[in-house]
């Protein structure tokens, strides 16, 4: 069998530890496509959160990010298949995670929003999250109180924290959600100077995932999955 596209990982496999790629890592991918091979970046991160270093690596198109729920340009960003949540269920979560102590983190699509994350609860917005928003020039938008009606176009739903938080959070949400979303976490990028390991926590449609992505750009391609 022939294997016809590629898909790769950001943090740890196409990044380095530093976050770059590297002249070796180039090189294999420029290979990789002379074979014809489409090499598909997929990662959790935003398009905006990635594209800084996928511009220094020649001949990517379509890539996958927030976890398969945007397919987008990786030169442009320009979005080409979005799974978004329904700004209903959307507003559910928001309410439930609205008193909790670390701020409520909606990314939405920019192109429709205006904006990449809409900041919102009583909770605080941590140094790792505000410093992470430096670094990938990310647009904030704070809103109070957000409706459905200010939640279309939500992507992910997330909070930053440690993982003990993250272990109680996730499983009041798995009780009160059930299959209706998919969750997962992981450690974030930390600032150089953090002491402490912080985690992402993800919440996304139901059926999202990068396997999702990959299966949409392959049948754009007319390739079989």
């Amino acid at each position: 069998m022939r294997y016809r596209l590629l898909g790769v990982d950001l943090d740890g496999t196409l990044f380095d530890d530093d976050a770059r790629v590297s002249d070796e890592t180039r090189a294999a991918i420029a290979d990789a496509q002379s074979a014809g091979l489409a090499v598909v970046p997929c990662t959790g991160r935003a398009w905006r959160e990635s594209v800084a270093m996928l511009r220094n690596v020649p001949g990517l198109g379509a890539g996958v990010f927030v976890t398969g729920a945007a397919i987008s340009d990786v030169q442009t960003g320009r979005s080409l298949d979005l799974s978004a949540i329904d700004p209903n269920l959307a507003a559910e979560v928001v309410t439930f995670l609205y008193d909790m102590p670390e701020a409520v983190l909606v990314f939405r699509e920019a192109e429709f929003a205006g904006h990449d994350y809409l900041v919102t609860g009583r909770g605080e917005l941590s140094d790792n999250t505000r410093w992470w928003f430096d670094q990938c020039g990310a647009v904030i938008h704070d809103q109070p109180d957000p409706t459905a009606d200010d939640l279309h176009h939500t992507l992910r739903i997330g909070l930053v924290a440690s993982r003990p938080r993250l272990d109680e959070v996730t499983a009041a949400l798995r009780q009160q959600f059930g299959d209706r979303l998919f969750m997962h976490y992981f450690q974030s990028v930390g600032r150089p100077e953090n002491d402490g390991a912080m985690f992402v926590l993800e919440i996304v449609a139901a059926g999202v995932d990068k396997w999702r992505g990959l299966r949409w750009i392959a049948q754009q391609q007319g390739i079989e999955s």
